[in-house]
């Protein structure tokens, strides 16, 4: 006989568990730490050192919209020619202008100073 749970039904059993063995006043405190955690910024976060300064609640809440914008555009783009060509088009003006001749040592080096930039930051 092979027993299995997955980890996602543990983590609701052991959950549940918890929350059952807590008095009402226990419940209210763990709510009102939980979440004050979500509206204070995250100290651990691998975002500090670019000074991103969001909460946990703030950052979910800003993926959100990132996501649900970019289902937007994406359906746009599949189902509207005309918006598809005109976002077509801007980025070939914009690569056209990228690559014009006057353009290549402006480029070279912001993109040298990038990778500077880059490499100097603390990991």
């Amino acid at each position: 006989m092979d027993l299995r749970v997955d980890s996602e039904a543990m983590q609701a059993l052991v959950a549940k568990s918890l929350i059952d063995a807590l008095t009402p006043d226990q419940r209210d405190k763990l709510m009102q730490q939980a979440i004050t955690n979500l509206l204070m910024q995250s100290p651990d976060s691998t975002n500090t050192y670019r000074g991103d300064t969001r909460s946990y609640l703030q950052r979910a809440f800003d993926q959100q919209v990132v996501e649900v914008a970019n289902k937007i555009v994406r359906e746009q783009f599949e189902n509207d020619a005309g918006f598809k060509a005109n976002i077509q088009k801007l980025f070939a003006d914009v690569a056209a202008r990228l690559f014009a001749e006057n353009m290549r040592e402006t480029m070279v080096s912001s993109m040298a100073d990038m990778i500077v930039r880059g490499l100097g930051r603390d990991r």
